[in-house]
């Protein structure tokens, strides 16, 4: 059991790590096409500041609710759905955006 919970710890920590990087770059990509370049500096220091804030409670949140033997599918649902919401909070926006008139 103990080597499936290292491996388990190593897939968790390959795919998290790309998976946030990834997260970030249309976030800055989207504040380089909108911000006056005066106000640049400070938008990505407070859009940082806020990236880092949510990570740090999303993990002590998590980390508060995880059982001993670290094995909750409940927690792993719920993130499912914070992204699914995310994706359909962004497909509507994105659909308001384009539509004509």
């Amino acid at each position: 059991m103990a080597r499936f919970l290292e491996t388990q710890d190593w897939v968790g920590r390959t795919f998290v790590g790309p998976d946030l990087a990834a997260a970030g770059l249309p976030t800055d990509t989207a504040m380089q096409i909108d911000v006056d370049d005066a106000l640049r500096g400070h938008v990505f220091t407070v859009q940082d500041a806020l990236f880092w804030m949510s990570f740090i409670i999303a993990t002590t949140a998590a980390a508060a609710v995880i059982p001993a033997d670290g094995h909750e599918p409940g927690l792993a649902l719920a993130g499912v759905g914070v992204y699914l919401a995310g994706l359909a909070a962004h497909a509507s926006v994105g659909r308001r955006a384009s539509a004509p008139g």
